[in-house]
């Protein structure tokens, strides 16, 4: 079968291409960067640069042609725009017999808006950040410092900390475009997830040690099974309608708590983290899509320490 990959210069293509070629599926890759810059062209069996998502109906057409042209089967999208933007036309690639990993629109539209996903958990027992429009910060008695960071943002663009009232006076007004928190301080615990029907989701989650500006592990710590982990993943796969994989980011406070950061609907920068671990979502992603059951969790190697490094690739 043959597999479209999007945005081939993502962290985690390499692992996603990998593990396809590992199943015995053709990839075609795609990017919006001309071959020569993207290191994981050369892995890819069908290289294409296609327009950017500023122009969107250029961008899904060219997608359709390439798939139609190189019988594509599947897409996986790797980033949260192409999400956005491919589940909006997922009929458009039915009807051709092309199948999109995307979660429902429905189900995208929640999860990439940080208010909505904490006014949908808010009153649930699944712990979120307080989020506020920031509009409405300092007359519903916001604390400082804070954050302020776009609704529907990704990669940590776009955000700011006050230290206090004046500095976030200095800065306002925001927009309707931002959202703001209180800043809490303690450790970032990305955990990959897998749904599908109706069992318990499978997880491997994993403490970030060192982060990139944008918000990608370069160094982490595997966790072990945890049970109230898994009981705030359940809850919040049992919440949202959708199938296959996620990764979910929660901030882990100084005294244990856990408190819901974000969601989003691909995986995760670092997968490549949890297949070292011993479990291979990208495989079992696919496996979920062509309606085969997925492998078992298996023995994850809890405690362990992954780095992540970088290699002279010649294209």
């Amino acid at each position: 079968m043959r597999v479209l990959v999007t945005a081939l210069g993502s962290m985690a293509a390499p692992f996603v291409v990998d593990s396809l070629h590992a199943m015995g599926h053709e990839v075609v890759g795609v990017d919006i960067h001309p071959r020569p810059w993207i290191a994981a062209a050369a892995q890819v069996d069908v290289f294409a640069q296609v327009p950017t998502l500023a122009r969107a109906d250029a961008y899904q057409q060219a997608l359709l042609a390439l798939c139609e042209a190189q019988h594509v089967q599947l897409v996986l999208p790797l980033t949260d725009p192409e999400v956005d933007e491919l589940c909006t036309c997922a009929g458009a690639f039915a009807s051709r017999g092309i199948k999109l990993a995307v979660p429902s629109l429905e189900a995208v539209r929640l999860l990439r808006d940080k208010l909505a996903l904490h006014d949908h958990f808010s009153a649930s027992a699944l712990p979120v950040i307080p989020s506020f429009r920031a509009a409405n910060y300092l007359a519903l008695g916001g604390t400082f410092p804070c954050i302020a960071k776009p609704a529907r943002g990704r990669s940590s663009e776009g955000q700011f900390v006050f230290r206090s009232r004046v500095d976030f006076e200095r800065a306002a007004p925001l927009g309707e475009s931002y959202i703001v928190q209180p800043f809490l301080e303690g450790d970032v615990v990305v955990v990959d997830v897998l749904r599908s029907g109706p069992a318990p989701a499978l997880i491997v989650a994993r403490r970030e040690l060192l982060r990139t500006r944008n918000g990608a592990g370069l160094a982490v710590q595997i966790l072990d099974a945890d049970v109230t982990l898994q009981s705030h993943v359940d809850a919040l796969c049992q919440a949202i309608d959708f199938e296959g994989c996620i990764n979910v980011e929660f901030l882990q406070l100084s005294n244990g708590g856990l408190r819901l950061m974000d969601v989003n609907p691909r995986f995760s920068a670092g997968v490549a983290f949890s297949g070292l671990a011993g479990y291979n979502f990208v495989h079992n992603h696919v496996r979920h899509h062509l309606g085969q059951t997925p492998e078992p969790l298996g023995l994850i190697q809890g405690g362990a320490i992954y780095t992540r490094k970088y290699t002279e690739v010649i294209v």
